[in-house]
């Protein structure tokens, strides 16, 4: 038992994906009940348990459990890990039961938390550069300052849906730099000349990102957003331009690298036609979630299991994570057409939760005892 305790703070993935699957089974119950019960608020809660729950756990459970590796330092202790769990389920407690203030505030602890752990982790020094930590740094940035606007807002200091927007704008640039950090997650030749260099393309993200959050100030917002769409276009792009696989979180396990860079592309794909079709923007940032963000992270979750287990069975696991996304894709598409279809879309409602829960069910009971016991091998 002391090992398995061990192993749980070594590698806080361990405890931290099992309780994104919760938010993701809770998120995916919600969806199937939303046409019939009427829940207030529910696309602010759909964000909050989908987004600052799933996803952001299994992030933090892929940056605790690889950040420390990276740079061979010690792991995070067990007050850090305790601390984003009781963050994780109080926010998770404050969405459901719709006190988004509170939801924002422990969201809030969790990325300040985050953010000190990755600072005492970047390398210092011009020999020991680390561009996976930094952008994963800058995510979390990104995410608490925007996190915060979203928090005033429900204090009434700004005007509320201007908060939330904020706030989801904060998440989604969270995982868009979250997600080309696993890309991007090692140094290599390439970053050193031309458009690859590191600042240039720091600058471009900023630029991007400054300008969607121009946006939401802004008398004509929708021309903030299409420079910002075309700046992330570009961004995106350039990191593209490197092999498949090469430098990658999992440059040694190749499916995976391949199967991130699928989702990159999804991401591009997402912010093209949010850019070029704006009466349809919700509909292609939520591909862009699912398809790219969701994805990525499933993906990731699954390579940082792998690199664990025998490898006869790294590759598989690459596959049914996979085949898990797509289902969850399928789901959101299924779900659509319920919404559009106001007289009986109902019916489609527990289909579409189906279609996202049996792939994912089966991901979880293969993978979740490993978890739990240590015992990859």
């Amino acid at each position: 038992m002391a090992a398995v305790i061990s192993n749980w703070r070594t590698d806080p993935y361990r405890l931290l994906f099992p309780i994104g699957y919760a938010f993701l089974a809770i998120g995916l119950g919600v969806w199937s009940v939303d046409l019939l019960a009427g829940i207030p608020h529910k696309e602010t809660l759909h964000a909050l348990i989908l987004g600052n729950g799933f996803l952001f756990a299994f992030a933090m459970g892929i940056l605790l459990s690889e950040c420390p590796r990276a740079v061979d330092a010690p792991p995070a202790g067990w007050s850090l890990i305790g601390f984003f769990i009781l963050c994780l389920a109080g926010m998770g407690a404050a969405a459901l039961s719709g006190h988004f203030q509170a939801a924002y505030l422990f969201h809030l602890a969790s990325t300040a938390a985050l953010g000190a752990f990755l600072w005492r982790r970047l390398p210092r020094g011009s020999g020991s550069r680390h561009p996976g930590i930094a952008i994963a740094f800058t995510a979390v940035l990104f995410s608490a300052a925007w996190t915060a606007l979203g928090l005033a807002s429900e204090s009434g200091a700004f005007p509320l849906v201007l908060g939330r927007e904020a706030a989801l704008s904060g998440l989604q640039g969270f995982f868009l730099m979250f997600c080309m950090a696993c890309l991007r997650w090692n140094w290599d030749p390439a970053f050193r000349s031309g458009p690859m260099r590191i600042w240039p393309s720091a600058l471009l993200l900023a630029l991007s990102l400054g300008a969607e959050v121009s946006s939401l100030f802004a008398l004509h917002p929708r021309v903030w957003l299409i420079n910002a769409y075309a700046l992330r276009i570009l961004w995106i792009a350039i990191y593209l331009r490197l092999p498949p696989g090469y430098g990658t979180l999992f440059d040694k396990l190749p499916p995976y690298g391949i199967l991130m860079r699928a989702g990159a592309f999804s991401i591009l794909a997402g912010t093209a036609a949010a850019a070029f079709f704006p009466g349809l923007s919700l509909t292609f940032n939520h591909f862009t979630f699912v398809a790219g963000f969701a994805w990525i992270a499933l993906i990731a979750a699954t390579g940082v299991i792998a690199q664990r287990l025998e490898p006869a069975r790294r590759r598989s696991g690459a596959w049914l994570a996979a085949a898990g996304g797509l289902a969850l894709g399928a789901s959101v598409a299924v779900r659509g057409t319920a919404m559009s279809w106001t007289e009986r879309g109902y019916v489609l409602l527990p289909i579409a939760a189906a279609l996202a829960l049996l792939p994912l069910l089966i991901w979880a009971i293969v993978f979740f005892p490993r978890l739990a016991t240590g015992r990859e091998r």
